[in-house]
């Protein structure tokens, strides 16, 4: 009898062991085979666009920039193909459509012929010629349909003069949004020495590049500027002294130089030296007949233009006035320049941030107003 307990014993042991194989075995066979799945992916074919057709082309990049497709409308003129791209205003702005069209068919070897912007900068025709020698007109416009889901715009605000601002003044201004970009104008060791507390801060800063104003020497241009009569070579030379005395730069911004911003031969040798650094370029605008920014979009450089100039004078005293302009602006990405570090622009920041946020705008610094 003992002897027969012993074998049922290990009887059930075969059995039980038996069952748990199987039992595993059945549960590995359920699982999913992560090798199937990355066979599948391994078998979606890559689209070659160079070898789409120019009409194709076009819808590619439609669908990669996120234009919706039922805003799109295709027209058959007599001698060329119009095609109408409304885009999401609250998203991008038209300059930064057109560097990304223009970009994109280029590299196909599409030929650009022309390009025109309407007065009010709310439309722009951009004429190319395809590989397969059709040729398109595009119109660039902004959406006014309503189709686009709803995003806050977004704006920046650009404090100008802190070259020479002695560190204790300086200090103070540390303590605020830092969303709020600060420019340097490179003269001295004031300058470098403000330039590594504000970067070692967090915040974004920016060169302000010294150029040659209209009517000097009536009005007084700084030794340190570039001039208009700077060969190329005078002008590298003292980009690259900017730039080594000024580490760490976001970006550059014109600093007056109203002059120089309406040179053909001069500001192409800036902007090549700053599309180079892989930096951003605003044009302050010191003068209305400036080509700089238009310059900049055409070299395809990530560049924008001042939207407003904020003189504390003109709105501490009546904040409604400064609320009606933040309103009307019809553009997008904005930004707002103070052109000095004072007492006033310090009391005046706080009012225009909240009017900023009361409008529905989102304050990002100048290398987050889009992406390139």
């Amino acid at each position: 009898m003992p002897k027969r307990r012993k074998k049922n014993s290990k009887t059930r042991i075969v059995i039980l062991v038996l069952l748990a194989i199987f039992i595993v075995s059945f549960i590995i066979y359920r699982m999913p085979k992560p090798t199937r799945i990355k066979n599948d992916i391994e078998t979606i074919p890559e689209i070659n666009v160079t070898e789409l057709s120019s009409r194709e082309q076009i819808d590619h990049f439609i669908s990669d920039f996120g234009i919706l497709p039922r805003l799109v409308r295709f027209y058959n003129r007599t001698d060329f193909q119009e095609v109408s791209l409304p885009v999401n205003f609250s998203a991008v702005d038209l300059y930064f459509t057109n560097h990304r069209l223009t970009r994109y068919l280029t590299g196909l070897n599409w030929k650009q012929l022309d390009g025109t912007e309407s007065s009010d900068g709310n439309s722009q025709i951009l004429t190319f010629i395809a590989p397969d020698e059709i040729q398109y007109r595009f119109r660039l416009s902004y959406d006014r349909s309503g189709a686009y889901p709803a995003i806050k715009p977004k704006l920046s605000i650009i404090i100008k003069g802190f070259g020479e601002l002695p560190a204790e003044e300086l200090e103070r201004w540390l303590t605020i949004n830092d969303n709020i970009c600060l420019s340097v104008i490179p003269i001295n060791r004031t300058s470098k020495m403000n330039m590594q507390r504000i970067v070692s801060n967090n915040f974004e800063a920016l060169i302000e590049i010294p150029m040659e104003d209209v009517g000097h020497p009536v009005i007084a241009t700084p030794d340190y500027a570039i001039f208009a009569h700077f060969s190329d070579k005078e002008v590298i030379r003292k980009l690259r002294r900017y730039f080594s005395l000024l580490p760490g730069a976001k970006g550059v911004i014109t600093h007056r130089g109203g002059l120089i911003t309406t040179d053909r031969r001069i500001m192409p040798v800036i902007l090549k030296y700053i599309k180079d650094r892989n930096i951003y370029f605003i044009d302050d605008r010191a003068i209305e007949t400036s080509i700089a920014f238009a310059l900049a979009q055409q070299m395809m450089l990530n560049s924008f233009e001042r939207t407003i100039t904020i003189n504390p004078d003109n709105y501490i005293n009546n904040p409604r006035r400064l609320t009606n302009e933040i309103r009307s602006i019809d553009r997008n990405p904005v930004l707002l320049v103070f052109q000095k570090p004072d007492n006033e622009t310090f009391e005046m920041l706080e009012v225009l941030i909240n009017i900023v946020h009361e409008n529905g705008f989102e304050l990002v610094r100048v290398s987050n107003l889009r992406e390139m």
